[in-house]
């Protein structure tokens, strides 16, 4: 029995090889290729047959015929972590330059090695450290460049950082960026075409990165929007109101400088108000910081000298260098969450008669109400250690000014030049006198 089994096996063979014969007038001579798997950039194959006719097989037989390539097994291309493949071992060629950033804590984009390169993907995670930001100019008249995509690790982007690439259209901007340098991405492809501007206006993302200094109307920032750029909206000085939505968390560096705006009220959401944010808007004239602001920037209201009104918010704990300096602030009221007041914060406030200085703060910055002229009174916090040098230097109208038990240093000149000072009475905390 088994031999007859044996027997009709070897005759269905040889009818198999006759009826190859027939089919193509010879027999084939059928030579084995192994299978191989795919490299990452060499191709694979599963196991197949050939004959020198130009026929392929997927059997040993040659019984199934098979497609030409149809056994090939596509490279898998590179799998980089840390720089290195994990599939073969390979060191990543670098398009982009990186360079380990002052406090070694991670890495900074910094420009090309290749011109030509049409797309980049910047990666996370650079030998072993987070790459956080993208150096100013880093990619600048990159005209080959077509598509970037930025990770969710970076949280800067520097000064024209893409300016002049004029074939990028194709920009993927994570929600992580909080701090988007001025003119980044001008003369872009994407900057040019009218199609993406909304309103006036250049969002990339949750962000927006510019307005036309043509603004006439009041603007409302769109829904959802996390950081207005540095520099957006400056110099619209026709623009006379802006609503900010209760998204935005940082306006950036001189983001409303220069404009034409008469009020301005800053939502909860934002933490932030960066350096000059409305240096110079001389129309202003009343600002309400919300309460999640916890920095108002250096020079933040800088000459505003019709700004008669600021509601400071309790979360406030910096008022930066001259961050009200040359204002017509007729009043203010310092929460107790500032801690630091920086020089020269309310320097030349002609028109500041009074000035509440909340428990939280340690210190008042040197030259801090310089000039206030028609300061008459100023009640200082408890907590109030160091009063700066120069800190009420020619306040002429201060006639009064009550100097708390915490205070241990009173800087050089600080209340220089305040004629109608007539007394003053110094606790016995402090030390130094200059």
């Amino acid at each position: 029995m088994m031999r007859y089994g044996r027997l009709a096996a070897a005759f269905a063979l040889l009818a198999l090889a006759l009826t190859a014969l027939a089919a193509c007038g010879h027999t084939h001579s059928l030579t084995f290729h192994e299978e191989r798997e795919a490299a990452c950039t060499e191709d694979g194959n599963t196991a197949y047959w050939s004959c020198d006719c130009g026929k392929y097989f997927s059997d040993e037989a040659g019984s199934t015929e098979i497609a030409e390539g149809s056994w090939i097994l596509p490279a898998v291309g590179h799998d980089f972590a840390d720089g290195i493949c994990q599939n073969c071992g390979d060191l990543q060629t670098e398009e982009v330059k990186y360079e380990l950033n002052a406090y070694g804590t991670g890495y900074t984009a910094v420009g090309v090695n290749d011109l030509l390169v049409t797309e980049i993907v910047i990666p996370s995670v650079y030998r072993g450290l987070p790459v956080t930001a993208i150096e100013m100019y880093a990619f600048y008249g990159c005209n080959s460049l077509t598509s970037v995509v930025i990770p969710d690790s970076v949280t800067a982007i520097g000064e024209e950082a893409f300016s002049s690439c004029s074939n990028l259209t194709d920009v993927t901007l994570p929600d992580s960026v909080t701090d988007i340098g001025r003119n980044a991405f001008e003369g872009t492809a994407l900057f040019l075409d009218e199609a993406n501007w909304e309103d006036g206006a250049l969002y990339v993302g949750r962000h927006l990165i510019q307005a036309r200094d043509t603004l006439s109307e009041p603007y409302e920032v769109k829904p959802g929007t996390l950081t207005i750029a540095k520099a957006a909206f400056a110099s619209c000085k026709d623009l006379p109101a802006v609503t900010i939505p209760n998204s935005v968390t940082v306006i950036g560096e001189r983001a409303f400088s220069g404009c034409g705006l008469t009020s301005v009220e800053i939502p909860d959401s934002v933490t932030v108000i960066g350096d000059e944010a409305f240096s110079g808007c001389g129309s202003l004239t009343s600002v309400v910081i919300g309460e999640g602001v916890t920095e108002i920037g250096d020079f933040a209201f800088y000459e505003c000298q019709n700004l008669t009104s600021a509601a400071i918010g309790n979360s406030v704990t910096v008022i930066g260098e001259r961050a009200f300096s040359g204002c017509g602030l007729t009043s203010i009221e310092i929460p107790d969450s500032v801690t630091d007041i920086g020089a020269l914060a309310f320097y030349g406030c002609d028109s500041l008669t009074g000035v509440v200085i909340g428990d939280g703060v340690t210190e008042i910055g040197d030259f801090a109400f310089y000039g206030c002229r028609n300061l008459t009174s100023a009640a200082i916090g408890d907590s109030v250690a160091v009063i700066g040098d120069l800190a009420f230097y020619s306040c002429w109208n201060l006639t009064s000014i009550e100097i708390p038990d915490s205070v241990t240093v009173i800087g050089d000149l600080a209340f220089y030049a305040c004629w109608n000072l007539t007394s003053i009475e110094i606790p016995d905390s402090v030390t130094v006198i200059g």
